[in-house]
């Protein structure tokens, strides 16, 4: 009698079960995500809400992404006390994703139930900054509806070609940022982080994803050049440096070569379900008309380009529960489960 028929037929079922065990495993991160995204959103917030108290500022939260008080309230105070009371949040944000990301790279290796929070922290706080400065050339209402960045751009007074100055900033961080964030992403269950070499960055092997990696990061740059030259000659939409921002994280896309092991674990890792809890966030803020619904293209972005970063360099194979390690050439057996 054939026996392979019915070694085939017990494989296709466990298949299945590895396969459905990844997807549970994702959803449940995904889940991870959007709490910890919650957490530091409520927490950005409610220091919003602290700051603008202690300076006798009657500021409420006004959605689950915004605080502040009304145009009328607002041209009661100082102008000084309301750019303290915007500035705070993103500062303490910012803090907060550096401190992470400090621990992240120079501990020893830690329990997951500890690195996974520490390392969304991470990967939400460090481009925080450039996703504030990208915005500070934007107009401002008296209650602080714009960007942070932009209110305390306007109480300063920068000239326009200033403002075009910390615009630039801003866009050069991200990539800045998605550089620091890529040891975090190469860090293993028993490996400590290391960082990458970009003169050994790897990229993706198929020509047309190449090319088209490179077309979406010359659109990059072009919208981000325009955007700033927008702003310096008076203009103030952030438009052109959100599609900057969203096309480098396609460019990223589609050059990381994710059958890489560094790649590979971070896409099971981090990006997989990652771009779960972005997406589900970015479901409930565009239905619910709030910030939510820019995480994607702004925590998003710069989590493919470290992804992109992370494979340069050596690094041990990645980790994998019994029965779904790597293959013999170092590619995933769940392959399937993410991009080619």
């Amino acid at each position: 009698m054939n026996a392979h028929p019915i070694v085939g037929d017990q494989a296709r079922p466990a298949s299945r079960e590895r396969r459905a065990r990844g997807l549970l495993g994702a959803l449940l991160a995904g889940l991870v995500v959007i709490t910890v995204l919650g957490l530091l959103t409520t927490l950005h917030e409610l220091m919003h809400v602290a700051t603008a108290r202690l300076l006798g500022i009657p500021a409420v939260l006004l959605s689950p992404t915004s605080a502040g008080v009304s145009d009328q309230v607002a041209a009661t105070f100082a102008p000084w006390r309301l750019a303290v009371a915007a500035g705070v949040a993103p500062l303490v944000s910012t803090a907060l994703g550096l401190a992470a990301w400090a621990l992240l790279l120079g501990a020893r290796p830690m329990a997951r139930a500890v690195r996974a929070p520490l390392t969304w922290i991470a990967i939400v706080g460090v481009p925080y900054l450039g996703a504030q400065l990208v915005i500070s050339g934007s107009p401002v209402r008296a209650g602080g509806s714009a960007g942070d960045a932009a209110v305390v751009a306007g109480f300063l007074g920068l000239s326009r070609p200033m403002d075009a100055l910390v615009v630039l900033v801003g866009l050069v961080w991200f990539p800045v940022s998605a550089l620091l964030l890529a040891p975090a992403l190469r860090v293993g269950p028993r490996e400590s982080a290391s960082w990458p070499r970009l003169s050994d960055v790897r990229l993706a092997a198929t020509r047309w994803r190449r090319v088209a990696g490179g077309i979406a990061a010359l659109a990059a740059a072009g919208f981000g050049l325009f955007g700033v030259a927008s702003v310096a000659a008076g203009g103030g939409s952030p438009l052109p440096m959100l599609r900057a921002v969203i096309l480098s994280g396609v460019a990223a896309a589609l050059l990381t070569p994710w059958r890489h092991p560094v790649a590979d674990r971070a896409w099971r890792t981090w990006v997989g379900p990652g771009l779960i809890g972005l997406g589900a966030l970015f479901v409930f803020g565009t239905v619910a008309n709030n910030d939510y619904a820019y995480f994607i293209y702004l925590v998003g972005s710069p989590l493919l380009m470290a992804s992109l970063f992370a494979t340069g360099g050596r690094a041990a194979a990645p980790q994998s529960p019994p029965g779904n390690g790597p293959s013999a050439d170092g590619h995933s057996a769940s392959v399937a489960s993410k991009v080619c």
